[in-house]
């Protein structure tokens, strides 16, 4: 479409374009005949035949045509001519006129003017033959470039012939606009038609055009006018009566442009205006918009002198227009210097200092001291404000972090001595260092313990990785659950090594227990190579009737088997009795209470009285606690002895 719109408007473009139509009267003033033509013999006298055709660029094509004749001495001016007005068109777009002009001399003096042969070429020369043809159509013009309401002349000549003709046009539309409010002392009048502006009423009024349809009017503020917009003297149509128009001057907005902010160099500036519905602020020159707002306040950041003077163009509520400058000098804020842009490594910080004397110092990132340490890129802005003048100074650094450079050594790893493993920290580093103190690239390790190794990149950034070599632990169950009675013991084997742990103290690596609850058994054997063998065992206590009656104990207050107790569980705590009796039969401990027996049990003492090492009988009464009344038994009896030693 964009493109089709330019082909119509270069096809258009041959002549002006205009808004407003016309009406405009041609007439024929006069034709032409000049002392060029062969003679007849006659002397000068000939005889001439014109016709001239006409064409517009709107709706008129070949008008006129008439043929006019004359037989006179030349050269002749033939005034005489019937038809006059060749186009009388209203309301029309043209502009353009073109002319065409057919002529010739008749010399057979028979064909009186007006005679049919007279108005049509016949060729041949001689006495009777026509001769000094033309047919000639002129370039068009433009007349409306010409004064409306007024005849224009115009002559088209083509070989001894030539026509004069005279146009006169106006504009179709005549209207003018009211009322009209002026500004301050002008106002733009606006009206159609071949018109001229007057003023009928108001004093101290002039215009700089009053022929102009969008004249623009002086007056006086606060005056009002009435101006008349009438046809001009002259023009086609004379029955339309003058329009009348009202002007009111009115005063211009006054902007009272203002600032009472601080008058810094790169400052923030705040600005009012007033007695206006829109305000648009312009910095350096009044062109230079910068932003409007519909209230009088705008702020205008960053203001240094290279943006003075500010502008403020106020239009009010009548469309009035007024614009007011403000420049001062600006103070300017204390130097500040961040140095270059910078790039730091990957982990590390930047050193920003500001610092320019005993001032306030802000940063973009918050802080607000006058050395900050980033360690992440971006823009960091300080500003510096002397809290005196309260003017502030800025710089801004740019800080960009290199990409890091991976250095990667790997996951701990668990291997055995005599092993060897080569680590390598790769190439395009400029520098090594491991904590051994070798500068290879690589670096082998047999050894446990931490690594770990320094380099230098192309940046020259420091980066460090450390890994960890530890002993291979190999884990696996030492036997599969193992079950026995209350009383009962094992012996537990462990693992070949060259050390042994157990996970209760004991290092060597067979272990003989006698557990009364379940337990697992962990042992650590240390190999040769440095590595370790783990290996584990559960034993589990049987639940059901088991218990155990020891031979001896030893109430010495060592702590260690002090008590005489039963050990076990399944007895029926119902009709329960424990006995102890000495050599003469007599009873020393007595009891019908289980959990007495499983906790306490006999102590060595009688009646408060310690008694003597010796051999002690025991009788047992009772059932199992399976509900079949099975008598309670040890070993299959329910008596037995228990020598108490110390």
């Amino acid at each position: 479409m964009k493109k089709i719109l330019l082909l119509l408007t270069a096809l258009v473009s041959f002549g002006t374009l205009y808004s407003q139509n016309i009406n405009y009267t041609v007439e024929i003033v006069e034709y032409y005949a000049a002392d060029g033509c062969p003679s007849d013999g006659f002397g000068f006298d000939e005889e001439v035949t014109w016709k001239c055709y006409m064409s517009d660029d709107g709706s008129i094509t070949n008008a006129g045509g008439f043929c006019e004749a004359w037989n006179n001495n030349v050269p002749m001016n033939y005034t005489g001519h019937s038809n006059v007005v060749i186009i009388n068109e209203t309301n029309t777009t043209a502009s353009n006129l073109t002319v065409q002009l057919e002529a010739w001399e008749d010399d057979d003096i028979s064909n009186a003017p007006g005679s049919a042969d007279r108005c049509s070429y016949n060729g041949g020369g001689g006495l009777n033959g026509d001769d000094c043809y033309v047919n000639q159509t002129f370039t068009a013009f433009d007349f409306r470039l010409d004064p409306h309401c007024q005849w224009n002349s115009y002559s088209f000549n083509a070989g001894d012939f030539r026509v004069t003709i005279k146009v006169k046009w106006e504009y179709s539309d005549f209207t003018a606009v009211t009322p009209i409010t002026g500004c301050g002392s002008l106002a733009e009048l606006s009206a159609q038609g071949s018109g001229e502006w007057s003023i009928i009423a108001g004093t101290g009024g002039s215009f700089t055009n009053q022929f102009d349809t969008n004249a623009v009017m002086n007056g006086v503020v606060g005056n009002t006018y009435q101006l008349n917009w009438s046809y001009l003297s002259g023009c086609i149509t004379t029955t339309i009566p003058p329009i009348n128009v009202d002007v009111n001057m009115l005063a211009d907005p006054i902007p009272s442009l203002a600032t009472s902010s601080n008058l810094c160099e790169n400052g923030d500036l705040i600005f009012t205006a007033s007695n206006g519905i829109s305000y648009d602020w312009a910095t350096g020159n009044q062109g230079n918009t910068i932003n409007t707002t519909p209230n009088g306040i705008d702020t205008i950041f960053n203001v240094t002198s290279g943006d003075l003077p500010i502008y403020v163009t106020v239009t009010d509520a009548n469309g009035c227009v007024a614009t007011e400058s403000w420049s001062s000098a600006l103070t300017a804020g204390p130097p500040v210097d961040l140095g270059n842009d910078t790039t730091i490594c990957s982990g590390t910080t930047a050193t920003l200092d500001a610092f320019s004397g005993l001032f306030s110092y802000s940063w973009n990132n918050g802080e607000t001291a006058s050395i900050i340490s980033p360690s992440s890129a971006g823009e960091y802005i300080a500003e510096v404000t002397d809290l005196a003048s309260g003017c502030a100074g800025y710089d801004t650094v740019n800080v960009s972090v290199f990409p890091p450079s991976l250095l990667f050594l790997g996951y701990d790893i668990e291997f055995c001595i005599g092993d060897t493993v080569i680590l390598d920290a790769q190439p395009g580093f400029t520098s090594y260092t491991w904590s051994d103190g070798t500068t290879n690239q690589t670096n082998t390790i047999t050894d446990f313990g931490e690594v770990s190794v320094t380099i230098v990149d192309t940046n020259t950034c420091v980066l460090q990785d450390t890994i960890n070599f530890s002993p291979v632990y190999t884990y696996y169950s030492l036997y599969n659950d193992t079950t026995i009675f209350l009383g009962n013991s094992i012996i537990l084997e462990g693992p070949n090594g060259v050390s042994h742990l157990w996970n209760n103290g004991l290092t060597t690596q067979d272990i003989t227990m006698s557990p009364i609850e379940d337990t697992t058994y962990i042992v650590t054997a240390l190999q040769a190579n440095g590595c370790y063998d783990v290996a584990d065992v559960n034993v589990i206590i049987n639940e059901e009737l088991n218990f155990f009656i020891p031979n001896l104990f030893t109430p010495n207050g060592d702590q260690t088997n002090d008590l005489f107790l039963i050990y076990g569980n399944g007895i029926n705590e119902d009709n329960f009795n424990f006995t102890i009796y000495n050599r003469w039969g007599e009873i020393v401990f007595q009891t019908t209470d289980v959990n007495e027996m499983l906790t306490n049990g006999w102590d060595g003492f009688s009646n408060g009285e310690q008694q003597p090492v010796g051999t002690y009988v025991w009788v047992m009464a009772g059932f199992q606690d399976d509900n079949d009344n099975t008598p309670l038994q040890f070993e299959g009896k329910n008596t037995g002895t228990i020598l108490l030693k110390r």
